[in-house]
């Protein structure tokens, strides 16, 4: 299965990188790895994630960083929706 990104996604990731290595570029890179390798298990085993309120959507954690992946299973792939820190409490869907 193919991996996708929404822009939303994209520039998310893009924020999440940027501002860690600023501070600490080679977590930023471990970071950065670590989600390239979880977005390829993601593509075997789709269904890995816990199930969101909203029937296609899932989640499931960045390990061992504290983002969330949101993402649902598309004919021929998956398509990465958003990142999220853990801590953030605003809905997912709509970012407040």
């Amino acid at each position: 299965m193919k991996v996708r990104y929404s822009r939303r996604a994209l520039a998310q990731i893009a924020e999440i990188i940027e501002t860690i290595a600023e501070g600490a570029p080679e977590v930023a890179g471990a970071l950065s790895r670590r989600m390239e390798t979880l977005a390829a298990l993601l593509a075997r085993h789709p269904a890995i994630g816990r199930r969101t309120d909203l029937a296609d959507v899932r989640v499931f954690a960045l390990r061992p960083y504290p983002y969330l992946i949101f993402y649902r299973e598309e004919p021929g792939g998956i398509m990465i929706l958003r990142v999220r820190h853990m801590a953030r409490k605003e809905d997912w869907r709509t970012g407040r």
